[in-house]
């Protein structure tokens, strides 16, 4: 009995088994077949070409089947998924994307929760809005060298997401793209991105490393807000603007801004509380809303003198602050700049400061001292230092304005004294660090020099720094100037062969040797290797003149052999009507190594004296007289000293 029983139970499972399992077919695209069989939970898409887009979720042929549909079976024809084409199918687990496919509609696989892997073809080039968000269990992402544009929340919600490799053909990744991946570790932007959009990485909470390249030039609101684990990032000097909230809730320990950033806007490292360090660059102009409220690590704030305001609540809750000196140009403090900073011991206000906003120190209950420098009091609200305990804390204001501050609402209730003097050490060193002068000037006071300092061969041109306002210690350093002098190379009759100017303790270069008629160039009067002062350097000469000759010499009757003689000779006579040319030797050889020279003259005008010697075809002539030659001028065809005159 009980096994026939057993059996007509199994027998009636089987019949409601068979009368609830359908299959369900139709066409998806031109060329496109489905067939839904709901015994396996299987879709099977055949055919070629590409699939309908579909207008919203679950307007698909399939779409009430959304829940049922476990696995897809794609055609290698396949050219496109349509959009919403699988669309919050919450049990898809595996589906095959052929290589043929190049377009993945947008919002095509939004909320498949249990889908584990994906592949995405060679041939797609864009990722499409909203495509894979909320697709829970994705673990990685390979995107293809191909693609170049990632749409707003492709990716976001992908919880499990733990690596995804961006190539660099990507040249765009917009809003919130992979917003909430809180599993991914590392991000790299690719270098073709010029601007990280708004909140990409937002909410990535295991992200630890973002390497941002050099073609970034903005960073726009909320790019990395919520990023706990991100305790640092390079942002490269190309950066110039950085957006709201950015880094708000991050868990930053501490960051460099670039260069050209000029503000600091609203958020920016809100609730960042494990910040502990900032540097911020020289041409901030403001520090923007609420730009680091709860910052409970920052103990300390450096803020650059570029700083002209600070706006609401920019410091709220920033418990770890202790000692605050603003920049001297600052011109504002808005209302709750440092509200709830309970641990605020010590606040200086420069004197540019004309206005505090309301509750700007509410409950900084440790405030014990305050300086104020400008000379008229900062119009203030009576909300301004609520529960900060004025009458217990000092303020210390200009001296003459004491009257001022004691008459002034709110002002009033503070313990009033005289900014104490500050003074500042001045030193004045000479061009090798020597200690010329030493003293001790009060802040804002003049500095006095010391006597001009003497430095051998140069001369003092003044000090490098401004020392008419100290308000620091100075090193001030003696500039000086080289000396120069003038240096006259001249001849014997004082005519200047050449002038120069050198500085000191370097050499003169001389002019090339001097030629003086009948004298010999022996050198100068004086040494010029190391020049000091102005000098005049004269030729000095010898008497008598260097010749240089050539002797040929016959030998047996044809062969020459020549040979170049140096001969220094006396001055020539001067003869009247004449005037001296040079030497010639005389033809022959006389007594052995004696060489006979004699005059060559030129005669100062024609002459009609009949002449002694006639040589053919050379137009000068010459007159032999009294041992001398004298020429008697044609059109002056004839050669130079130490030459034979024919």
């Amino acid at each position: 009995m009980k096994t026939k029983f057993f059996t007509i139970i199994l027998a009636a499972v089987a019949s409601i088994g068979t009368m609830y399992s359908e299959v369900y077919t139709g066409t998806c695209g031109n060329n496109l077949n489905w067939e839904l069989n709901t015994i396996d939970s299987s879709l099977v898409i055949t055919g070629s070409g590409a699939m309908y887009d579909f207008t919203g979720g679950y307007d698909s042929p399939w779409g009430s089947y959304f829940m049922q549909i476990a696995n897809v079976s794609l055609p290698n024809g396949l050219t496109s998924i349509g959009d919403y084409a699988f669309f919050s199918f919450e049990n898809l687990r595996s589906i095959n994307i052929p290589d043929s496919v190049t377009y993945i509609g947008k919002e095509s696989f939004h909320g498949c929760y249990k889908l584990p892997t994906i592949h995405i073809p060679a041939g797609v080039t864009r990722i499409y809005q909203h495509t894979f968000e909320e697709c829970h269990s994705l673990l990685s992402v390979n995107l293809p060298n191909g693609v170049t544009q990632i749409d707003q929340y492709a990716f976001e919600e992908c919880w499990s997401l733990q690596s995804v490799i961006v190539p660099n053909s990507v040249t765009s990744i917009s809003q919130y793209a992979f917003s909430g991946c809180k599993s991914i570790t590392s991000f790299e932007i690719p270098d073709g991105i010029t601007i990280i959009d708004y909140g990409i990485l937002s909410g990535c909470s295991s992200l630890t490393s973002v390497i941002i390249p050099n073609s970034v030039t903005k960073i726009k609101e909320g790019a990395f807000t919520a990023c706990t684990s991100l305790t640092s990032i390079s942002i490269p000097n190309s950066v110039t603007s950085i957006g709201q909230g950015t880094f708000c809730n991050s868990g930053l320990i501490s960051i460099s801004l670039p260069e050209g950033l000029t503000g600091l806007t609203t958020m920016l490292f809100d609730g960042c509380s494990n910040l502990q360090s900032i540097t911020i660059p020289n041409n901030v102009a403001s520090v923007g809303d609420y730009a680091f409220r709860n910052c409970t690590s920052l103990t300390a704030i450096e803020l650059p003198e570029s700083v002209n305001y600070i706006r609401v609540g920019a410091f709220k809750g920033c418990t770890g602050l202790t000692s605050v000196v603003l920049p001297k140009n600052v011109k504002s403090i808005d209302k709750y700049a440092f509200s709830d900073c309970s641990n605020i011991q010590l606040f200086s206000i420069p004197a540019t400061v004309t206005k505090i906003g309301s509750s700007a120190f509410e409950n900084c209950i440790s405030l014990a001292v305050l300086y104020c420098y400008a000379t008229t009091p900062p119009s203030v609200y009576t909300s301004t230092f609520t529960n900060a305990n004025v009458s217990s804390c000092t303020l210390y204001v200009p001296s003459t304005s004491i009257e001022l501050y004691n008459s002034a609402n709110t002002w009033k209730e503070f313990r009033i004294m005289a900014i104490p003097s500050e003074t500042h050490t001045i030193q004045f060193v000479d061009w090798n660090g020597t200690v010329l002068f030493s003293e001790e000037v009060e802040d804002g006071a003049a500095a006095t020099a010391p006597t001009s300092p003497v430095r051998e061969g140069y001369t003092f041109i003044g000090w490098d720094k401004d020392f008419s306002n100290i308000t620091e210690d100075l090193i001030v350093s003696a500039v000086y100037k080289i000396n120069r002098y003038e240096v006259k190379f001249v001849d014997w009759d004082d005519a200047i062969i050449k002038s120069d100017s050198v500085d000191w303790n370097t050499a003169a270069v001389a002019p090339e040797d001097p030629i003086r008629i009948g004298y010999t160039f022996v050198g100068w009067n004086k040494d010029f290797s190391n020049v000091t002062e102005n000098l005049i350097i004269t030729a000095l000469y010898e008497v008598g003149e260097k010749i240089y000759f050539t002797i040929n010499f016959n030998i047996n009757g044809n062969e020459v052999v020549s040979n170049s003689i140096v001969l220094k000779v006396p001055s020539a006579p001067q003869i009247e009507g004449f005037t001296f040319i040079g030497w010639r030797p005389v033809s022959a050889i006389i007594e052995g190594n004696v060489i006979e020279v004699e005059a060559v003259y030129e005669t100062d005008e024609l002459s009609s004296t009949p002449l002694e010697v006639n040589v053919p075809g050379n137009k000068a002539r010459k007159l032999i007289r009294q041992g001398n030659v004298y020429i008697l001028r044609g059109d002056k065809i004839y050669t130079l000293t130490g030459q034979e005159v024919k």
